[in-house]
């Protein structure tokens, strides 16, 4: 089975793949994504693609794949660049991993939060220009969490993430909204489930950790920003079109909110010129925290970024048949041999082939993937 991969990927996935047999790999072999027209030209003949969130494919990309593609994964907790009703019309397979990030996703959110409510990036430049000359009592205030109440569009495994780290700084209450409650999930936080109207008059703090939908896309806009309080602080991690983002900078520069940190932007990276930029409280990082998280991650969460499901002769998905193990063995030595003779291509793209171990995909029918292809309510649907 002949696979394309859009990326360079974390060393790991990559030795799983060079340790196994079975599949040509194509890899586009550079930390910068791939031209539109090398990815049409890559995928072209391929039954496999392993691709990343900065890959759009929509019905070009599956029409140059022609009718043999059977599989997609995505290194990516979110797929709004896939088309899946392009990709479901074609009856092919989409894997992707959903948990993989959550950990340090919430993190860096509550690490964006702390410190646009503190104040830091100001606070650190005043330190360098010399700003700071002696201790004002009312210099530089910022907003405390105890006491407050914190709002989170999206209770899904990110949102309850979020929640969980900051309920040890003292949050009085956690509002939530999204398309259907999560009673379950909220009780652990005494969370409740409110409109987003509310959510945006009540809060403190405002995080965003929804998924990007037709429903959600540009949802946090004029008229949300300017039910926030003035004090309020909003929080964006999902995906930079959930914000318009001109009104953000409006209830910035105008005080109408506090303060913001990003690290999600239409488009990414932001021009420097880009209005967002100039304004002190709005700080921004680009999710190269993230990144890091899953290339110093462990073995499984490496074999999950690299999630292809079987093809038939490699047993059903969802199961590891003997057949698949034996084809695995059969294929070993002659995987190894090509891992150590191939070079790179002498040409002008950035390809490099590599064998490729099919491994088992994750979407299965009660996936939140299919839900979300079904209209469902879960982790890939709720707001």
């Amino acid at each position: 089975m002949a696979v394309f991969v859009t990326r360079r990927i974390p060393a790991e996935g990559l030795r799983v793949l060079s340790q196994a047999g079975g599949c040509l790999v194509q890899q586009w072999d550079s930390e910068e994504p791939v031209p539109r027209a090398e990815l049409l030209a890559g995928v072209a003949g391929k039954r496999g693609l392993l691709c990343l969130l900065s890959d759009r494919i929509d019905r070009e990309v599956l029409e140059a794949a022609g009718p043999g593609l059977k599989v997609i994964s995505t290194m990516s907790v979110g797929f709004d660049h896939l088309s899946l009703d392009e990709i479901k019309k074609r009856g092919i397979r989409v894997g992707y991993t959903p948990d993989v990030l959550t950990d340090a996703t919430a993190e860096l959110s509550v690490a964006l939060l702390l410190a646009a409510c503190r104040r830091l990036p100001e606070a650190a430049e005043q330190v360098k220009n010399g700003g700071w000359t002696t201790w004002k009592p009312l210099w530089m205030c910022g907003y405390g969490l105890s006491g407050s109440t914190v709002g989170i569009i999206g209770l899904g495994r990110i949102g309850q993430a979020v929640a969980r780290r900051l309920k040890p700084f003292g949050v009085k209450k956690f509002l939530y909204a999204g398309t259907c409650p999560k009673s379950e999930c909220a009780a652990e936080f005494a969370a409740e489930f409110v409109p987003l109207t509310r959510l945006a008059e009540e809060s403190d703090f405002v995080v965003v950790t929804c998924a990007l939908t037709p429903a959600t896309q540009g949802m946090c806009n004029k008229d949300f920003f300017g039910r926030m309080k003035k004090t309020s602080v909003f929080i964006n991690t999902s995906r930079g079109a959930v914000v318009n983002q001109d009104d953000l900078y409006d209830a910035l520069a105008h005080g109408q909110i506090a303060a913001a940190g990003l690290d999600v932007t239409t488009p990414e990276p932001l021009p420097t010129a880009h209005p967002l930029l100039s304004l002190k409280n709005c700080g921004m990082v680009s999710d190269i925290y993230c990144q890091l998280s899953v290339r110093a991650g462990s073995d499984s969460a490496a074999h999950r970024e690299c999630h292809v499901c079987h093809e038939k002769h490699h047993g059903s998905a969802g199961s590891q048949q003997p057949a698949g193990r034996a084809a695995r063995r059969a294929h070993a030595p002659r995987a190894a041999a090509v891992t150590a003779r191939a070079p790179l291509p002498q040409s002008s793209r950035t390809w490099r082939s590599l064998p490729w171990r099919s491994l088992m995909d994750q979407s299965c029918a009660s996936s939140p993937l299919q839900q979300h292809a079904s209209g469902a309510c879960g982790e890939g649907t709720a707001l």
